[in-house]
């Protein structure tokens, strides 16, 4: 089988990756003291093109505690977000919704969540969404357990003014400064020591933010945009099979494989569209032949074993190709493994023995 038929049969499953399997992009969570700037910064985000951010949600924490026992979990995450006191602010309509939670099969929490945020951001035509809830200060562990792509940007605004602010409205007329300058203490305290645990954690100056608007957004651009580089976190390297059967890999490694097996829906859509490439029809009936139909049923992507680099069993088909190309007067030069392929290879080998890190 050669690599453009084993890529053309492993294609169409990268839609079909389970909703909790698959990579999401990382969702940023504004909290802070309130009065700290946290609606000015929410409406500076959610001014950029591709990102949307709602209004306060609150019910997250409701959300988590849903992860102890998933039974109906459902039609109970659906009743818990409609029925929570923020529903009427955000404009969204209840069957679509109940719509969107119902595509999801298997349900899960998680994925409950980012469609509601999903829902919200495709009414106002924008592909990401992000959170502005300053009372998840206080609960940065909990939002991880539903959400683990989300990064918290925690908002600091001086003291004195955030006091002085909080007299003016409801919550803080019956408190003296002296009281709400100690819960602005407190609450700092609080977040700060949870967020010692987190993976994706920054903390931004209110006066700074208002004085250099550009250069503070570029620092949070730099902190949501990231997806494996903080701390603990890296970012797995798996391949797939171009050679031999699709469905298997070494025993040593099969643990920490991620299979993928295919039900008959899925199976059938991605033959079709292997098999509607006509340039590509032999290869793939070939490897069909050579391997079986039901070997394709399941797919299987594999931990990279950096150790090693191993040569091709038989000539790359791009090799092949390549002299092909050479010969009809297409291309000047032949992509070969040995002089071209074999070198980055080996250099990639020692930059990982070395332990570099930049």
């Amino acid at each position: 089988m050669t690599w453009r038929a084993a890529r053309l049969l492993v294609t169409e499953v990268a839609g079909t990756i389970p909703e909790s399997m698959a990579p999401h992009s990382p969702v940023p969570f504004i909290v802070g003291v309130g009065r700290s700037g946290t609606t000015l910064l929410r409406f500076m985000l959610d001014a950029h093109s591709e990102l949307c951010i709602p209004p306060e949600t609150g019910f997250l924490p409701g959300a988590a505690a849903l992860l102890a026992d998933e039974a109906n979990a459902r039609e109970r995450f659906f009743a818990l977000v409609t029925g929570f006191k923020t529903w009427g602010d955000f404009s969204v309509d209840s069957e679509r919704f109940h719509d969107a939670l119902s595509a999801l099969e298997p349900f899960g929490v998680s994925a409950g969540v980012r469609a509601f945020y999903r829902t919200y951001a495709e009414r106002h035509g924008k592909p990401r969404f992000g959170d502005k809830s300053p009372n998840y200060s206080t609960k940065l562990p909990v939002i991880l357990a539903v959400l683990p792509e989300a990064r918290f940007i925690h908002i600091i605004r001086d003291g004195r003014d955030v006091a002085l602010s909080n007299r003016d409205v409801w919550f803080g007329k019956d408190k003296s400064v002296e009281q709400l300058v100690d819960i602005w203490r407190r609450r700092i305290a609080i977040t700060r020591q949870l967020a010692a645990e987190c993976p994706h954690y920054m903390e931004l100056r209110y006066e700074d933010l208002v004085r250099d608007s550009e250069t503070e957004l570029r620092r949070v651009d730099a902190a949501v945009a990231r997806t494996g580089a903080a701390r603990d976190r890296a970012i797995a390297s798996l391949d797939f099979s171009l050679i031999g059967r699709p469905d298997t890999y070494a025993e040593a490694l099969r643990a920490r494989a991620v299979w993928l097996h295919l039900d008959e829906e899925i199976f059938t859509r991605k033959m079709a569209t292997a098999r509607a490439y006509p340039e590509l029809a032999g290869e793939v009936e070939e490897a069909v032949a050579s391997l079986g139909l039901d070997a394709f049923r399941t797919e299987c992507l594999r931990p990279v074993d950096a150790s090693t680099f191993a040569a091709p069993v038989e000539r790359p088909f791009y090799e092949v190709h390549g002299e092909h190309r050479v010969a009809t007067g297409h291309y000047q030069h032949t992509l070969r493994y040995a002089d071209h392929v074999r070198p980055v290879a080996v250099a990639l080998q020692q930059w990982l023995a070395a332990g570099t890190t930049t």
